[in-house]
């Protein structure tokens, strides 16, 4: 049996589209839930049968030549096909899947609709001072443009966003808070993630010991889990909820973190490594050999941030004990003549050294 919704148009081509959109919820209300059709997979099919209705129409609408009636009526079952599904949006909350794409006519009407509330939210995180990756990204969340398709979700959550703007004009919002009303509310696009994980890769960067790496990680994996989680349905069906991606992220560096300070100890105890190993190089001139180490597969870690860690961690140079980030990066990935001929120079010592022995 097929439990789908039909549009019956007569023959002779007139059509009562509000007796027809009548006759739809009647079925829909008098449904009947059994072992082999729940009342929430009823509806799911009605949602996808609508959904691909409107798509069609919407495709037949964008042909040339269209005669004006055949174009009034497709306008007309359009229209009357909207008003369904935001009939089953209201009165089915629940079984309402709002991951289906919205129409080109409900996304125009929405940006019509709130278009000046959008405008405002919009200069409202202009005035902020926070990255601005993470204000295009609300931008796009508000024009609903920070995927492909909008989606019923994509749509509340523009609202969302515009309430909770709203409700907090007055203030002066910092990127944690935003940080956190985003994953507090499922927002799980990968582009917040990405950002989400340069912001925290930026930060740990800027710290050159390791016990200062691990203070900020159980910090930060504190701060996560303790932030409330909305009953609500994610913002990308597709992906894994923010805050389970967030967690792995700090959970690996965390394990890294242990990995390194093992390695460290066993090599520091077996007297292969002093705990203050001192290079001739330069901050520059290490940096290159480094880089050239894992070049050629001798550092088999391809990660350039873990490596730059570890020796920044446990590594001293002839010009400064303590070794900058910053200046450990531009080293490896500028390399200046003067610094390639001197670690050519050594390399070339220890090539004719190896010579020897063999």
């Amino acid at each position: 049996m097929d439990n789908s919704v039909v549009m019956v148009v007569e023959d002779d081509g007139e059509f009562d589209i509000v007796n027809e959109v009548n006759r739809l919820k009647q079925r829909i209300h008098s449904f009947t839930p059994d072992k082999n059709l729940t009342s929430g997979n009823f509806i799911s099919l009605q949602l996808s049968s609508i959904s691909r209705l409107i798509k069609e129409l919407e495709d037949a609408l964008e042909q040339k030549e269209l005669p004006e009636e055949r174009c009034k009526l497709l306008t007309t079952m359009l229209s009357a096909l909207e008003r369904m599904l935001n009939y089953l949006w209201t009165y089915f909350p629940l079984e309402f899947d709002q991951s289906i794409p919205l129409s080109k006519l409900a996304t125009n009407e929405y940006r019509k609709t709130y278009r000046k509330k959008i405008a405002d939210s919009i200069s409202y995180i202009a005035s902020h001072e926070i990255p601005q990756e993470l204000k295009e990204i609300l931008n796009d969340i508000l024009q609903l443009k920070l995927s492909g398709t909008a989606t019923y979700n994509s749509m509340s959550f523009s609202r969302e966003l515009i309430s909770y703007i709203d409700s907090n004009h007055t203030l002066q919002l910092t990127e944690k808070e935003i940080a956190i009303m985003l994953i507090t509310r499922q927002f799980n696009h990968p582009r917040f993630y990405e950002f989400c994980r340069s912001a925290i890769t930026e930060k740990l960067n800027k710290m050159s010991v390791i016990s200062d790496h691990f203070r900020e990680l159980i910090f930060m994996r504190k701060t996560l889990i303790q932030i409330p989680l909305q009953k609500t349905p994610v913002y990308s069906p597709l992906s894994e909820t923010i805050h389970l991606s967030l967690l792995k992220l700090l959970d690996s560096e965390l394990e890294f973190l242990k990995e390194l300070d093992f390695m460290n100890t066993e090599l520091v105890n077996s007297g292969l490594l002093d705990s203050n190993y001192k290079v001739s190089l330069s901050v520059k001139q290490l940096a290159f050999y480094i880089y050239l180490n894992v070049e050629v597969g001798i550092i088999i870690e391809q990660k350039a941030t873990r490596v730059h860690q570890y020796i920044i961690s446990h590594v001293s140079t002839a010009e400064k004990d303590d070794i900058s980030e910053k200046s450990f990066s531009n080293g490896y990935y500028v390399h200046s003549p003067e610094d390639i001929r001197k670690v050519s120079e050594k390399l070339a010592r220890m090539l004719a050294l190896a010579q020897e022995k063999y």
